[in-house]
């Protein structure tokens, strides 16, 4: 049989095999380096959430702190960029992958599923879901994403329009919000450093809260992008080991500036600049195509609105009495575990009556006045509060097994 012919500008996906000259240790196969690297990255999340059980950390945030932090978050971007590169290599096609990644993504389903029905996973169920199987399922499904991208010029282009994209959420979008109403959500979702997140139940309790190394979070779109980009470079064959130093360098300083300032960087920005100025030399775009850039960049604009919008509509925390001195917010995922929606106090203005009532920031409020602690009962109370000198709470506080009643007092003259 005849074999068809190719296009020569078109270049043809090849995976990477093991060299059996350099032998096993040395050159494993990606599927083999893929599941090194995750566990390798699994242990160094674990390590980092855990570590204030065994080693005290005072000078958590401090300069010595930093110093501590930032060798720790360089090793664990090593061992991301390691597993998004053994990913790329794998020698399975793209329908494969994303199967694969699916099943992978399962354990975290599941554990949502039993938190919704307020059965909560065992422990290891809740922490290799989190650490170990999610940043496995985004790593094959970028990978696999990226077995689409054909030409170098839909690589930069996407790489472009990413940088964009993930500015607009971080700093307007969804993450914003989820970030100033101190939604613990990131913190579930992520695959890199953070504290233990709020909301695993019981798991959480029994595990309590450790000063970690750092309280950076890398999440599992930053794992995915990173295969993505990285599988499209080596099915085309572009410029690998430069976009891997170019990654690794510009992510280092995003991750330090983050580490130092708590600034929320937007982490496709620098994996987007690596790759453009690693592959910028293989571009060749045509008149068309500089036009179809165009509509695109108008299309990116346009959804970029649309996210911003929907953040601000249907992620709005709710409001708090001004009175009260007290900031509250619904956590993600916590519905199925105490009562209808929840609130909890994320933040509390010194000398308020909130703070004076004994209320610390991470009770979850479970009635109010007696009722519900809906976002309508919390307007109600909002009205009614200087009129009552107070309100009365029904919290559950972390580590507690009882709620208890706090009086929240207020003069009728206060604002």
């Amino acid at each position: 049989m005849q074999q068809p012919q190719l296009s020569p500008d078109v270049p043809v996906f090849q995976p990477t095999t093991p060299d059996s000259s350099t032998g096993f240790l040395r050159s494993p196969h990606p599927s083999i380096a893929l599941l090194l690297w995750a566990v390798a990255a699994c242990l160094l999340t674990l390590i980092n959430r855990f570590v204030g059980h065994f080693v005290p950390i005072p000078l958590f945030g401090s300069f010595a702190g930093h110093l501590v932090a930032i060798p720790y978050l360089l090793l664990l971007l090593l061992t991301l960029l390691k597993m998004g590169r053994a990913a790329a290599r794998l020698p399975f096609s793209a329908p494969f992958l994303l199967i694969a990644g699916i099943l992978f993504a399962a354990p975290v389903g599941v554990t949502l599923l039993l938190q919704n029905m307020k059965l909560f996973p065992p422990t290891w169920l809740f922490l290799t879901a989190n650490n170990l199987f999610l940043p496995l399922a985004a790593a094959l499904v970028g990978a696999g994403v990226g077995r689409v991208i054909k030409h170098p010029n839909t690589l930069l282009a996407a790489a472009g329009f990413s940088i964009f994209f993930d500015i607009v959420v971080v700093t307007m979008g969804t993450v914003a919000v989820l970030m100033k109403s101190k939604s613990n959500i990131i913190a579930a979702v992520s695959v890199g450093a953070g504290a233990m997140p709020t909301n695993a139940g019981p798991a959480a309790v029994a595990l309590k809260q450790y000063d970690p190394i750092s309280a950076v979070t890398i999440g599992p779109a930053d794992v995915l992008f990173v295969a993505l980009f990285l599988s499209a470079i080596y099915q085309l064959r572009l410029s690998r080991r430069e976009t891997f130093i170019w990654m690794f360098s510009l992510l280092g300083i995003a991750l330090l500036v983050v580490q130092i300032t708590s600034l929320p960087i937007p982490a496709l920005a620098p994996m987007g600049i690596a790759v453009l100025i690693a592959n910028i030399a293989h571009a060749a775009f045509t008149k068309q195509e500089k036009r179809d850039l165009k509509i695109g960049a108008a299309f990116a604009v346009f959804c970029a609105a649309l996210i911003v919008i929907g953040a601000r509509t249907f992620l709005a925390p709710p409001l708090a009495p001004p009175s009260l001195g007290l900031q509250v917010a619904r956590p993600q995922g916590m519905q199925g575990q105490i009562g209808l929606s929840p609130l909890m106090i994320i933040g509390l203005k010194p000398k308020s009556p909130a703070e004076t009532a004994g209320l610390k920031p991470g009770d979850v409020i479970l009635n109010i006045n007696g009722l519900s602690a809906t976002d309508e009962q919390f307007e109600v109370g909002r009205d009614e509060i200087r009129k009552r000198g107070g309100m009365t709470l029904t919290i559950q506080r972390r580590g507690e097994a009882k709620p208890q009643l706090v009086e929240v007092k207020v003069s009728k003259d206060s604002e």
